[in-house]
């Protein structure tokens, strides 16, 4: 039936059970291997020590079979018990202690303590016994073995914190393994310089610990100050290439997202990289509703899932914790240049669909300003009397066919050109033309309709004109409408061609636009009750992207000026 340990201990009496594991080591020591109180004490020491381990959590439910694979290691360790494995012992508890991870300061001077006591243990009684060293001052270790035994005394004092029972302890077993290779290579090292040199144990295990600090300074000053071609960062380098090129490999996953547009080509050629990567055997992915593969499976799977993009990749292995930073990383690179090519294509699009909205806009609103020319016209032909009676009758019956004249030929072509921006706009795009053409053009279009027209056209230059038509006539129409509502105002176009810029002005002397309508001109979509409402706004976009500004120059009643002008705002 299983049990849990956990209501037995509290990491709040880690002191107690520290002080009491080490204590019963060193008196089992003292005994000497072969003795039935050493075995006894190596039996509480062993108990305790499986209820302080740092390892697994001390919740965890103990079945039979690992009950059994504890009793089975107590078995035969006390019947294996030797000096050999008591140095062996140490070592392993000194790295355990070492590598645990502690912040708290009470619990990182109690593992100080615990640490000088197994160091020295084991380089006072163990290495002593193990390799029979002779050459030893009696009253130095005898002072040594004395004085042991008051090292772990503080832990019964020293309290640690129990905010992190139930929590997993951190184990950093790179540091542990060190501290433990270091504390063996001490031990060793003692040994043989002293049987080399013939000198008193004590004397070389001085000189042994102070060539070892001194290697680890050097080792330290290498690291930290940048000496001999920065040791660190090689190290750190080589960790993160893990033996292979993760620079190159790097450079040529963003070379390829610069390079290739399609999401699904840039994921097949980025997948097919990864099995250059040591120990891949496989990949596969999942965008949307396409899946791919590649390569072969195996029992080894490392999934990556991201909001677009999920991808999985196969290894001959399992993978180390450097191994699985390393794809990982690749993993997350490759779904960030997807997820990057999708917002580029998906931008694009939206680009491409806001040009042929803009253009129908336009496009639409020419037409409109045809058919409100044409309508025009027609009422000026329907207001003419079939047979004229009179010397007026025939002068006005002449006016009109004049106007009939000069105006269908342009309205023609203006619905030539309308119809070829619809069928090819990059094809029928206007260029640039003369102003002093397109201003007589615009004249001769609004002839007879009541408007004034003044300029100051003191050099010809080059004008974008399917930009001065638009604009220019949609602020025309707008101002007709408003003449229409308002029968006595005067419309008022005027040119200034002159060494400041290009400015044309289109005046009338009616009532004000609203305050709060005249705000949003030119920055949204507004109601009209004469149009689409959406005019004056694809007037200023159009200008803006021709290098031109429209602005609203004057609002006020008898004094409604709106500016087309190319100089810079003051």
């Amino acid at each position: 039936m299983p049990f849990t340990i956990a209501p037995v201990l509290h990491r709040r009496y880690d002191h107690l059970v520290l002080a009491g594991m080490l204590y019963a080591l060193h008196f089992a020591l003292r005994a000497g291997p072969g003795s039935g109180i050493a075995a006894a004490l190596l039996a509480i020491h062993l108990g305790l020590f499986f209820l302080w381990q740092p390892i697994w959590q001390r919740d965890r439910r103990l079945d039979p079979p690992a009950v059994l694979r504890v009793v089975l290691f107590t078995a035969v360790y006390l019947a294996s018990f030797g000096w050999a494995l008591a140095s062996f012992w140490l070592i392993l508890l000194c790295g355990l202690v070492a590598g645990r991870t502690i912040g708290n300061r009470r619990e990182r001077i109690g593992y100080m303590l615990v640490l000088t006591y197994l160091v020295s243990e084991l380089l006072v009684t163990c290495t002593a016994q193990l390799f029979h060293v002779d050459t030893v001052t009696p009253g130095v270790f005898e002072l040594f073995r004395l004085l042991l035994p008051l090292l772990p005394l503080p832990l019964l004092l020293l309290r640690f914190d129990s905010k992190q029972d139930g929590v997993e302890v951190p184990i950093d077993f790179f540091r542990g393994v060190n501290f433990a290779l270091m504390t063996a290579l001490l031990a060793v090292s003692s040994v043989l310089v002293s049987y080399r040199f013939a000198i008193d144990y004590a004397v070389a295990l001085f000189g042994t610990l102070l060539v070892l600090a001194g290697f680890l300074l050097l080792i330290s000053w290498l690291l930290l100050s940048g000496g001999f071609g920065n040791l660190l960062h090689l190290w750190e380098r080589s960790l993160l290439n893990v033996g292979t090129p993760f620079e190159q490999r790097l450079a040529r996953l963003a070379r390829l997202a610069t390079t290739e547009p399609d999401p699904e080509a840039f994921l097949h050629a980025a997948v097919a990289q990864l099995l250059e990567a040591p120990g891949v055997v496989g990949a596969e992915w999942r965008s949307g509703r396409r899946r791919g593969r590649i390569g072969a499976e195996s029992r080894y799977k490392l999934d990556f899932d991201d909001a677009e993009l999920a991808l999985s990749i196969h290894t001959r292995r399992s993978a180390g914790p450097m191994l699985l930073l390393h794809y990982r990383l690749l993993l997350q690179l490759i779904a960030h240049f997807h997820a990057a090519i999708l917002r580029a294509r998906d931008r694009a699009q939206r680009a491409h669909l806001q040009a042929i909205h803009e253009t129908g806009a336009r496009l639409t609103h020419d037409i409109k300003n045809l058919l409100q020319a044409l309508q025009t016209l027609t009422d000026e032909l329907l207001h003419l009397p079939e047979t004229p009676s009179s010397d007026g009758d025939l002068a006005r019956q002449q006016r009109g066919q004049q106007l009939l004249r000069r105006q269908l030929p342009l309205i023609a072509e203006r619905l030539r050109l309308a119809l070829g921006k619809l069928q090819d706009p990059a094809l029928h795009a206007a260029g640039n033309g003369s102003l002093r053409l397109w201003w007589q053009a615009l004249c001769g279009r609004y002839a007879g309709r009541g408007i004034q027209f003044s300029e100051q056209l003191e050099q010809d230059r080059e004008v974008p004109i399917e930009c001065l038509d638009s604009v220019v006539e949609n602020l025309l129409d707008n101002a007709l409408h408003k003449a229409r509502a308002e029968p006595d105002i005067t419309v008022t176009v005027t040119l200034a061609a002159t060494g400041d810029g290009l400015s044309v002005e289109v005046r009338d002397d009616g009532s004000a636009i609203e305050p709060a309508l005249a705000t949003l001109l030119f920055q949204q979509v507004v109601a009209s009750a004469t149009g689409l409402g959406i005019g004056l706004y694809q007037a200023a976009r159009f200008a803006e992207r021709s290098g031109l500004r429209l602005t609203l120059a004057s609002n006020r009643a008898r004094d409604v000026r709106f500016t087309l002008t190319d100089r810079p705002v003051p």
